[in-house]
């Protein structure tokens, strides 16, 4: 198929669908085995890990395992309840295994499969600062061949069989080799937490059986890479990009971010704004004339027709968070307010009451407004309050008072990071009170008095998609103007005094108004909001390949107004459609388009489906085939447009990936006690110690800006024809101390409620 990667359709060793050798380690053999991999092993070693828990920070090591090619695992049982070590002989060897992983003269390249979780282990348990050689992580290995799975639910096995489509290596190893010989207690064992609980033998066959399959899932991807001739470019990838994000996410997670607890218990108490609110939404339904009659027609309704006796007024029962009862509100009650559907693809039913209902109405109607409210009032809690009380409640990695998210490179089609369990970039922005509350949860660690204040900086890419949109099509009109900005923020760097500098730098950083200058031909002061807003909706929509109807409906004008924007923008900026339109020949000719770093986006099956459909369109005829007509229209479109917009996600992503890569690398190398503790796509947080601050700004500005592109350049050999510049956002360490009591309080509150021994408040 045009572009797809086929995983069955290798010829692969019979042996790998059988069982292989598994030896568990002596005290004598374990050390011969480590020196072994240090001085004279030069080649791939897969490794894994056994734990108490999946806690990444607090946990205990209870065993890990090598392989050093497909046949065999050799397993090292390091803690209770299955090590034969005594205890300064398990401090021996794991002080071995510390300075294994730590040797950047071996021959080695770790292979791991969800390496992320075994990178912590060894880090956190074992004490190693930072592994020194390259890992090839195989769930990252099988995203780069085919990011497309990610979405794939099921598929057809060897035999013919339909099979839930997974990553994990279980069901890879099935799925690529047929490999189905997993004891299955101790596959439930391991599915229930109670691995530790099997017998030893079956404990020692699980784990090295784990170590040699991780081998041989990696030796398998290796090959059907070589088929594709893709395994050159997917090396570089993995060695040069992923296996450094890697380590450094692998940090990110283990770090944590702090939570004020005392702040998070509050907002989702009685009193927090939050419920105080709710409640008063509910008490303006009860005063509503419309809510009270349609409360009546449903008590009446759900009692026979009777109304409340002895004069008594009418129980409410009117419930919004009932979908019937939404309906009889705002559609179908002839004493409710019959309103008229609102078109929205995301709704279930054309009577919907979601977000383009809410928009709609919410202006007109009171109710509409309230609902609206109350349901992003709920979403604050249920999304951004509830999960973090949970987690820091009830896991054992929270309990130094952080917060230890997944961080996931193969969880977008772009490879653009994303979190999970919890996702720390769901933080609400700061656009009302009650958000900027909801975000100042996360903060700087307090520390007690004397101690060194930390402040959290967040560094982040401005104009980060049309930026790379200049850097991938070269077209010289966005690469001038990112240049001009560019010097000019150089410029104000330098003389930071000077309001007429400060007020330059400030309108060439605009993108947007220096698009609108061009296309308007006005000068940049004169540039209105609306003229803004207008470049900046044409910028987006072109790149992301939105038709004219689409940016119209966007901007509230008429299609004819919207093609003359379009026209106007396409002659300024004919180098960067010109770059567009041949991403979209490319896709349709190849069935995949390429990264300037060389991560690839399949997309060839949108293609021939489409195409199918055009040649049965034309079978049927005019009448008959409009149908397929259009569908066919609909794939090769979403096919071209993201063969336009994926190179340039995928892009701005991994050269994020390498600046936070390098940053990471520059703190271990220079000891420093800054840690980074979340990342959003393409921005940084870090925790940073006040003597730290000149120097963390100084280097992070070096390496977003100046040493990623040159990395970039050294070993993906693209060079990026801009500059790239950021924007920093910094907030002050929040807390205060009490100066009565001595207490941590955070900003919003305005007077000490800390209590002493005998309940009484400070009040200070």
């Amino acid at each position: 198929m045009l572009g797809k990667i086929n995983f069955l359709n290798i010829d692969f060793p019979k042996s790998w669908s059988k069982k292989g050798d598994v030896e568990n380690l002596d005290f004598k053999k374990a050390k011969k085995f480590i020196k072994y991999l240090r001085t004279k092993h030069k080649g791939y070693v897969s490794f894994d890990t056994e734990t108490e828990s999946l806690a990444k920070k607090f946990n205990r090591l209870v065993s890990i395992q090598f392989s050093i090619d497909n046949e065999t695992g050799f397993v090292i049982c390091l803690d209770k309840p299955f090590t034969d070590f005594t205890q300064s002989q398990s401090k021996e060897i794991k002080q071995d295994l510390k300075e294994l992983f730590e040797d950047k003269d071996t021959g080695i390249t770790w292979i791991g499969h969800n390496a992320q979780f075994d990178v912590c282990q060894v880090c956190n348990q074992l004490g190693v600062k930072d592994i020194a050689r390259p890992i090839i992580d195989n769930m990252l290995f099988i995203h780069l061949l085919d990011e497309n799975r990610i979405k794939q639910k099921v598929f057809y096995d060897r035999h013919g069989h339909l099979q839930k489509m997974s990553q994990a290596l279980k069901a890879v190893c099935r799925e690529f080799f047929d490999f189905t010989l997993y004891d299955k207690e101790a596959i439930e064992a391991r599915g229930s937490n109670n691995l530790l609980l099997l017998p030893k033998d079956k404990f020692i066959e699980y784990a090295g059986m784990d170590g040699y399959i991780t081998f041989r899932v990696f030796s398998y991807l290796k090959l059907v890479a070589d088929k594709y001739e893709y395994w050159e470019k997917a090396e570089k990838l993995l060695i040069r990009l992923l296996s450094p994000a890697l380590k450094m996410l692998s940090w990110v997670s283990s770090n944590g971010f702090y939570v004020d607890m005392k702040q998070l218990k509050f907002l989702i108490s009685k009193d927090s704004p939050i419920m105080e609110r709710l409640d008063e939404i509910k008490e303006s339904y009860k005063k509503d004339p419309t809510c009270i009659a349609v409360n009546n027609e449903l008590y009446k309704g759900n009692n026979s027709g009777m109304t409340s006796t002895f004069g008594m007024s009418t129980p409410w029962v009117l419930n919004l968070n009932k979908p019937k009862h939404r309906l009889q509100l705002f559609y179908f009650s002839k004493k409710g307010f019959q309103l008229e559907p609102v078109a929205d693809k995301k709704a279930k039913s054309p009577y919907g009451t979601g977000k383009a209902f809410q928009q709609k109405y919410a202006k007109t109607n009171n109710v509409v407004k309230l609902f609206q409210e109350e349901q992003g009032l709920k979403k604050l809690k249920t999304s951004y309050l509830d999960p973090i009380w949970e987690t820091m409640t009830t896991q054992k990695d929270s309990q130094d008072g952080r917060i230890r998210a997944d961080f996931v490179m193969n969880g977008t089609v772009t490879g653009r990071l994303c979190s999970r369990n919890p996702n720390l970039q769901q933080i609400p922005r700061s656009d009302t009170l009650l958000k900027k509350q909801i975000k100042n949860l996360y903060c700087a660690e307090p520390v007690k008095e004397g101690e060194e204040k930390k402040i959290l900086v967040q560094a982040d890419f401005c104009a980060n998609e049309i930026r790379f949109w200049a850097a991938i099509s070269s077209d010289p009109y966005l690469c001038n103007a990112f240049n001009e900005s560019f010097k000019k923020g150089c410029q104000f760097r330098e003389n930071p005094d000077d309001e007429k500098l400060e007020e330059e730098a400030h309108l060439q950083g605009d993108i947007h108004k220096q698009t609108a200058s061009m296309m308007y031909k006005v000068p940049l002061k004169e540039v209105t909001k609306n003229l803004r807003q207008s470049a900046k909706s044409l910028s987006l929509g072109i790149m992301y390949q939105r038709g004219v109807k689409s940016v119209a409906s966007q901007l509230g004008i008429t299609e004819e107004e919207a093609q003359k924007l379009f026209d106007k923008f396409f002659e300024h900026f004919t180098v960067g459609v010109k770059w567009a339109n041949k991403q979209k020949e490319d896709v349709k000719k190849y069935g995949y388009i390429e990264s300037p770093l060389g991560r690839r986006r399949r997309l060839g099956s949108l293609i021939i489906d489409g195409n199918k459909l055009l040649e049965k369109s034309r079978e049927e005829g005019r009448g008959k085939g409009k149908g397929d007509w259009i569908q066919a229209n609909k794939l090769i479109g979403r096919a071209e447009r993201q063969a336009v917009n994926s190179p340039i996600q995928g892009l701005a992503s991994d050269l994020a990936l390498i600046a936070l890569s390098l940053l990471h690398q520059y703190i271990i190398k220079h000891n420093l006690r800054t840690i980074i503790v979340n990342s959003v796509h393409d921005s940084v947080v870090m925790e940073i110690p006040e003597s730290e601050i000149y120097e963390m700004g100084k280097i992070v500005r070096e390496i977003f800006t100046e040493k990623s592109r040159k990395y970039a350049y050294k070993y993906f050999g693209w060079k990026m024809p801009t500059h790239i510049d950021i924007d920093f956002e910094v907030g002050q360490f929040r807390n205060y101390i009490c100066k009565k009591c001595g207490a941590y309080l955070p900003r919003y509150k305005k007077d000490c409620d800390n209590k002493d021994e005998n309940g009484k408040v400070c009040g200070c």
